[in-house]
């Protein structure tokens, strides 16, 4: 509230479906989001998608000195599928994927997540990450493969090639776990293979790594046989939004209204 020049006289309430922390899909990001974009509807102020995502990195990453990157709190304002390119000028591009709807719908479809049980510390993971890469090359070559993953995958999705949507994700996975030893463990890579086994086409950890969240694409023939083998983890549903942040209710008061 600080931030925005907001005094007090508020009470704030948050719900969530998930865990609050550790879980690798980016809440803490998609709250400050929310907050940000709740609490300049009080003011009476309109803010843009752009600038909720900028504020938002500004609050987690330079005032509460998160070790973290800036892609979620775009991913949480803009809502969709999207590629969001960070340049060196420090501004940043958001460039939604267009593909026909039923071809959209088709990957949503063959999405499974499933959460884990582990939750952990995203920042510290990170800060040793970055270590790691800082003091070996051959890891920051397998960064800048990852970052051509990521380009390659945004060009197969436009010939509405399916496939390739899991093949690129689990070469994505084994590059990020070649990252640090502190990405993944036994339980986690044992999860995986199984996942695998059992007809997945391509998977990951979502967030920082050790814990929370693992997604996998698969044919829908084969989702039946990865909850099986997966029974001891919760299944999550998923829906893609493309709306992203948004004001669901409003209500002019007089302290909005200056």
């Amino acid at each position: 509230m600080g931030y925005l020049g907001i005094c007090g006289g508020i009470e704030i309430t948050t719900i969530a479906d998930i865990p609050s922390k550790g879980t690798g899909l980016g809440s803490s990001s998609a709250f400050t989001v929310g907050l940000l974009h709740a609490l300049n509807a009080f003011r009476g102020q309109y803010v843009s998608k752009a600038k909720l995502g900028a504020d938002s990195c500004c609050i987690e990453i330079e005032l509460c000195g998160a070790p973290i990157g800036r892609q979620d709190q775009y991913a949480a304002a803009f809502g969709g599928l999207n590629l969001i390119e960070f340049h060196r000028d420090d501004s940043v591009s958001v460039s939604p994927l267009i593909c026909p709807r039923d071809f959209i719908a088709s990957i949503e479809k063959q999405v499974l997540m499933f959460y884990t049980g582990i939750t952990r510390s995203a920042s510290d993971i990170l800060v040793r990450q970055s270590e790691c890469i800082a003091r070996a090359p051959d890891k920051r070559k397998a960064l800048r493969r990852m970052v051509g993953l990521t380009y390659q995958l945004r060009d197969e999705l436009h010939r509405c090639n399916l496939d390739a949507f899991g093949e690129i994700l689990h070469e994505n996975w084994l590059l990020k776990k070649s990252l640090s030893e502190e990405i993944t463990n036994d339980a986690i890579d044992h999860w995986y293979q199984t996942a695998m086994r059992a007809g997945a086409t391509g998977g990951k950890l979502l967030g920082a790594g050790a814990g929370g969240f693992l997604m996998f694409f698969a044919p829908l023939d084969r989702h039946d046989a990865i909850k099986a083998a997966l029974r001891d983890l919760k299944h999550f549903p998923v829906k893609f939004d493309f709306a992203g942040s948004r004001i669901v209710h409003y209500q002019p008061t007089s302290e909005s209204i200056q």
